[in-house]
């Protein structure tokens, strides 16, 4: 059964963000992931404290599981946490 990755995110450094982007669609390739949607949120009730979301569809839980732990995503967390305030969060069956 499919499994989503849901990102919310404030930029803090443009230019950092960029650069991580590209490295982390490099690494989901692998993965089987996909983009399904990135963009500016609008709260339709209640607040939510991030600008912006982002959707990744993986085939599997388990990939998208190991897509976060690989080492090729870790290598870049560092990059993610200059450009960005974020929460991560997988949806799907376990």
């Amino acid at each position: 059964m499919s499994a989503y990755i849901i990102v919310g995110f404030t930029p803090k450094n443009t230019e950092l963000l960029q650069e991580y982007g590209t490295s982390a669609a490099q690494t989901i390739v692998k993965y089987k992931g996909e983009f399904l949607v990135k963009g500016p949120t609008q709260d339709l009730q209640g607040k939510y404290p991030f600008e912006n979301q982002v959707i990744i569809a993986f085939p599997t839980r388990e990939l998208a599981e190991s897509w976060y732990s690989s080492p090729e995503y870790q290598a870049i967390i560092p990059l993610r946490e200059q450009g960005m305030e974020a929460h991560f969060q997988l949806v799907g069956q376990a």
